[in-house]
């Protein structure tokens, strides 16, 4: 899709219950450059009936989402606040500027995603959409596809129980160089990225394992998974068994 950074569908991955039903799940870059071709694919081929918006306040006044035709859009944002906020002016810059520490303080961004208040209610939010059964084929995003995106995608992958190697497999795509070019040519971060290298947008473009295992940490401290998704998360054994039936085609 080439007017959406870092798009694509969950691959039908295999769980303990089947596989994963193909293009269920998508996941990828905000929607306010969405050409009349890539809409019609949304709309048409894929079947689109919920788009969930991860990005904060100011991101979404500044490039909202262009409309699907009968299709719910809903905004959550696990950080609404600039200081979390990876997209606006001057954040890039200082992350590039800050060179290796910049690798720590993403790092440290995963972890929040597990304790902050508003990042666990945003990510229980969108899994009880998720099993809701108004809704069938869904788009998940935030800017870039990677972080945000990426993090809700890694819950869902491990609710599935899907192999940690396909887990991290997954995750990596979004360092596709594809992606990374497109990044570049077609400014995703905006005009704070005007003067850097190919190099510099391609740190700014991709993701680390590292930043998982930061998650996964923060997830263990808390007891593990199982507790982190029954009370912090508040899906419960039957919501999970919901969330199977609901996109595992059984073998």
């Amino acid at each position: 899709m080439k007017s959406v950074m870092n798009f694509r569908a969950i691959a039908p991955y295999q769980t303990p219950y089947g596989k994963l039903e193909a293009n269920r799940l998508f996941r990828g870059g905000a929607l306010h450059a969405l050409s009349q071709e890539d809409k019609k694919t949304l709309e048409d081929q894929y079947q689109i009936s919920l788009v969930i918006d991860l990005r904060s306040f100011e991101e979404v006044k500044h490039q909202p989402d262009q409309s699907l035709n009968h299709v719910k859009h809903i905004h959550m944002t696990p950080f609404p606040s600039l200081a979390h906020n990876m997209s606006v002016p001057g954040v890039q810059r200082k992350l590039v500027d800050m060179g290796e520490d910049a690798h720590n303080f993403m790092s440290e961004l995963y972890g929040r995603f597990v304790t902050e208040p508003k990042a666990q209610q945003t990510y229980a939010q969108l899994l009880q959409y998720l099993i809701d059964p108004e809704y069938t084929n869904f788009y998940f995003h935030c800017s870039a596809g990677k972080d945000r995106t990426g993090f809700g995608a890694f819950l869902i992958m491990k609710l599935l129980e899907i192999d940690e190697s396909d887990i991290i497999k997954e995750y990596l795509l979004s360092n596709r160089e594809d992606a990374i070019q497109q990044f570049y040519k077609d400014k995703v971060f905006g005009d704070d990225t005007d003067g850097m290298s190919l190099a510099q947008v391609r740190f700014l473009s991709t993701v680390s394992p590292d930043y998982l295992k930061k998650s996964e940490e923060a997830i263990a401290a808390i007891g593990g998974f199982d507790v982190y998704r029954k009370e912090i998360l508040k899906f419960s054994d039957e919501d999970k068994q919901t969330l199977i039936k609901k996109f595992v085609q059984k073998s």
